[in-house]
């Protein structure tokens, strides 16, 4: 990958920074919801997986998942108001990375676990 970025992205985050923002909120809800398939999938083939560590893995990916979509709805609803996104927006993109980060790791290290023994 080149040290240049596009110029085009470039201008782009200049101007509307709310575009990219919405851009990144639908990332991180779509990777919510294909990461619950998969957890939900392998935690189903693997018998010997602790069960309540299953669902802290799924519940925090999920809380990712319905942060994310709020965050889409609030940027949304700052751009058909004309206004600058606040602090509830900061507040729900954060909660929404840690969670999934959170989630994620749980699930990680239940199924690393595994293969331990």
């Amino acid at each position: 990958m080149s040290e240049e970025s596009d110029p085009k992205i470039l201008e782009l985050a200049k101007s509307d920074v709310e575009i990219l923002e919405y851009d990144f909120m639908k990332h991180i809800s779509t990777l919510s919801l294909v990461t619950l398939g998969g957890v939900l999938s392998l935690a189903q083939s693997k018998s010997d997986m602790s069960a309540d560590r299953v669902v802290l893995a799924v519940v925090l990916i999920a809380i990712a998942g319905a942060f994310a979509i709020s965050g889409l709805d609030t940027i949304i609803q700052a751009k058909k108001k004309g206004k600058p996104l606040g602090w509830m927006y900061r507040s729900v993109r954060t909660i929404s990375i840690y969670a999934f980060g959170a989630g994620i790791g749980v699930f990680l290290a239940l199924f690393l676990d595994i293969f331990k023994n």
